[in-house]
Parts: structure tokens; sequence; C-alpha cells
């Protein structure tokens, strides 16, 4: 959707926020690829590639107000890693001229942070982002400072209140990346800061000499300082993209049901461990589990035009939070999925048609289906199948599988259900199915593959496996 004020609609996840529009042909001296996007009062953006990474940059002009509108904006095109580039104060009497600061925290001396968060102090800067800034700026070999930033409304503050910054512990001071931080924190994004001294002006000092505040000392070292600010975030987002910080946020809706929903998300975590050998917590993907109640679809879907807005808003709520993709892992309600997928800007995994291409796969041509009424009776998938060439066995006992996932639903895992099942899959191998597809979520609650001899497809496990694969893809 086009932004307002950014007049974009695409964005890419890495995005680097220079206050000042001049400051991003700067930047784009040191990429490839360039490209001018659009220019719109103080919102000028471009796309580039560093060492063949996708990055953005848009400029937030001055102060927290048009900074926070850029973020929103920004969020919303699904922009993930923020970082500002910009210049500042130095509140220390060792700083000089073009030294980088790197700001763990900005102290919310403007409004703008206030208006989102009454009474708010301090908020952090995204904590692996500025380590990842200072690891850079070390590694080769710069000097900075870091500590906590005064972010605050009027450039030209009178100077009885600048003095009183004197003994508050403060580093540096600027005009944006309070709101920057704030709003990253609001829209789930990540975002650091790296800063240059324009001016070196201690409180201290200051309140001896007041013509020193905003006294350019030295052009030529705040600019070297500038080229230098740009090479450390560059190399931070290479860095940041090495370490795997290019995982997709996942968004899992669910609640259909509440177990089977659980099932799933232990999958994924099994997932990750086995495809890329997760261990430490760092190495797992963000995921936001929503579980969403709806109206009972298993045993049909008696008032289809209640149902779909539930669940579009559930996956609206997820790509505000602002996740990559989407998954459902719940059968049934693919019945809508056309629709659903019609209603969001980010991708939407469909758990039949990744089973069906599992099955696939394996070059079976008859497979038994077990699944909710309303799979077997709207073809869900029959359909997916078929395209395949790949027949499917449904079973005639179809109101006694009902009954068992209504039991499994309701926390009733009874042998006997167990033992029909298995009859059940039993009557399917003779009528020739080769293998038989767990179409509804919550039958693997009770019956696994270690229960039956013949090749059982779990729809959960392989929504999870897809899932996992999507998320660590480019």
């Amino acid at each position: 959707m086009l932004q307002s004020h950014l007049k974009i609609n695409k964005i890419e996840r890495y995005v680097l926020l220079p206050g000042d529009p001049g400051r991003i042909d700067k930047i784009l001296n040191s990429l490839t690829d360039v490209k001018e996007l659009n220019v719109n009062r103080e919102f000028r953006s471009c796309n580039g590639k560093y060492k063949g990474i996708n990055i953005s940059m848009v400029s937030t002009g001055i102060g927290c107000p048009a900074a926070a509108i850029a973020v929103e904006e920004l969020a919303n095109i699904r922009a993930k890693v923020l970082i500002r580039i910009g210049t500042c104060g130095g509140l220390l009497e060792e700083m000089q001229p073009g030294d980088i600061v790197i700001p763990s925290a900005a102290m919310c001396f403007d409004g703008t942070a206030k208006e989102y968060k009454s009474g708010v102090k301090k908020i952090e800067a995204d904590k692996k982002i500025t380590e990842s800034l200072i690891k850079t700026t070390e590694k080769l070999g710069v000097k900075y400072f870091t500590g906590i930033n005064r972010t605050h409304d009027a450039f030209y503050e009178p100077t009885e209140n600048f003095v009183k910054l004197a003994g508050q512990g403060l580093i540096s001071s600027e005009m944006e990346c309070s709101a920057v931080f704030m709003l990253s924190k609001l829209r789930n994004l990540k975002a650091g800061a790296i800063l240059v001294v324009n001016t070196p002006e201690p409180p201290e000092e200051v309140e001896k000499d007041p013509s020193m505040v905003y006294r350019l000392v030295d052009k030529k070292k705040v600019q070297k300082g500038t080229d230098t600010a740009i090479k450390i975030a560059l190399e931070t987002i290479r860095i940041l993209e090495k370490n795997n910080m290019n995982k997709k946020i996942i968004g899992i809706l669910g609640g259909m049901g509440p177990e089977s929903t659980a099932m799933f998300y232990q999958s994924v975590i099994q997932q990750c461990q086995k495809q890329y050998r997760a261990q430490y917590d760092e190495d797992y993907p963000e995921i936001f589990i929503y579980n969403l109640p709806i109206p009972d679809v298993v045993e049909g879907i008696k008032n289809p035009s209640r149902i779909l807005p539930i669940l579009i808003k559930g996956i609206r709520r997820l790509e505000y939070i602002g996740v990559d993709f989407i998954v459902i892992p719940c059968n049934t309600v693919q019945y809508f999925y056309n629709n659903l997928r019609k209603s969001i800007s980010v991708p939407l995994l469909n758990i039949v048609e990744e089973t069906a291409k599992k099955v696939k796969s394996k070059n079976y041509k008859r497979v038994g289906l077990l699944a909710t009424i309303t799979t077997i009776e709207n073809k869900i998938y029959e359909r997916v199948l078929t395209k395949f060439g790949i027949e499917t066995i449904v079973t005639e006992e179809q109101n006694r599988v009902t009954k068992i996932i209504l039991n499994i639903l309701a926390g009733k895992k009874l042998e006997s259900d167990k033992l029909e099942l298995k009859k059940i899959i039993g009557k399917m191998e003779q009528s020739g199915a080769e293998a038989v597809i767990l179409g509804c979520t919550d039958i693997p609650a009770l019956l696994t593959q270690k229960d039956i001899n013949i090749e059982l497809f779990d729809s959960i496990e392989i929504l999870a496996e897809a899932t996992v694969k999507y998320a660590v893809s480019k």
C-alpha cells in the first residue's frame, strides 16, 4: 500500500535513516545498483546493494515527529532493521568533532515519545543492533563512545536548559533517536543508531562560554566521521545478514484447535534444531502466535460469512505486528484460503498444498485421507491432489472420524478411538491406499507413525518443515 508521506509501497528489510536527505548521496557512493525511489518533503527514499545485500535509505528530516512518521510507514511496508546515521552534540569534555557515538539508549526529552507512551523517560536501542555496531567499530579500529543519548525537540533551546544536563550521565544530544527507538519497539522492528559528533559542547563548558553551543569547529573532521559512520553501518548490516538476522518473523494463527497449535509450535522448534542445528535462544526465529477462537468448523461450516471476517481480523493483526509471513496449522480453514490470501500483503503458507507436495515427492498415486467432514465434502485436499495426479481415498465411516476428532478437541484421547482409526486405515489400505494423510491437525495428538505400518503424512510436521525452510530462505 502506498504510504502517505514516504510515497512508496515497498522497502528492503535493512533501512538506513539519515536525517539529512543530502547524506544519502554519501551512502550511495558505497553501493551498487542504486535506485532513487521518491522524494517528498524531507523524506527521500533510495535503494542499493552493499556486497550483494539489498539496502534502503530513507531520510527523516529534523526532529522526532518526522522520524516517527518515517518509522511508522516503514513498518507498514515490511522494514525490519533500522540504523539511524546522524550527527549530535558531544557532551563529554574528551569528545572531538568527527568522533563516533553509539547510543545504547535515549533519554526522552522530546514530546513525540511521550505521546506514544505517557511518562516514558528512557528508551533502549535494540541490544543486538547496538552490540553489532560496537563490534564492527572495534574491528575497524575506530575510536568510539557508547552510553545514553539525549533526544530533545528545540534545536535553539535556552542555554539555561542545556547546562542542566551536566552530571546526568549523558554522552550526546540530538533530535531523533528517541522516536526511532520507541516506534521500532512498538512496531516490532530492530533499531540502533550511530552518531557523529558535530559540535563538542560539554554542559560544564557551555555554562562558562554559551557561544560554543552549535559552533561547528572542524567541518572536515565531521565529514570524515560521517564517512566512517556510514562504513560502520553498512558493515554492520553485512554482519547481521551473515549471522542470521535475515530469518523471517513467523506469524502463527492458531486456536484451531489449541492443542494442535501447541504441537505445531513444538514441531517448528524441532525443525529449527534439525534443519540448521539451532541450540541457543538467539538461534531461533521470532514467532508470534495468535490463538484465535472461531465457531466450530469440524462438523461443517454453517456460517461462512461469520467465520471469514474473524479469520481476516486475525491474520491482519499478525501482519500489523510485523510478521514476514503467516501459517495456519489447520486444514479445514483452508476452505477460506483464497479470500485470506487476498486480504494481506505478506505470504500465507497453505498446509494442504505443502502436504500434497510432500506426497507427490514420494511418487504415491493413491492415498487415504483422514480429515474433518468439512475438508472431505469441500474437496479441499482432493482438488490439490488431483492436480498432482494423485487419487484420494476417503472412508465411509466419516461420522466416526468426526466424533474422534471432537473427542481429541475435548482432551479425550481414548485407546478405543485409536483402534478405530487404525481399522479405518486398514480398510483404506484394502482399497488401494499406499499411504495416508492425517489431514486434520488434531489427529496426531492420538495417532502417530509409531502406531501403524503404512506411511502417514502428518500435516502438522509437514507445515512445520515448510515454515522453517521459508523462515531461513533468502
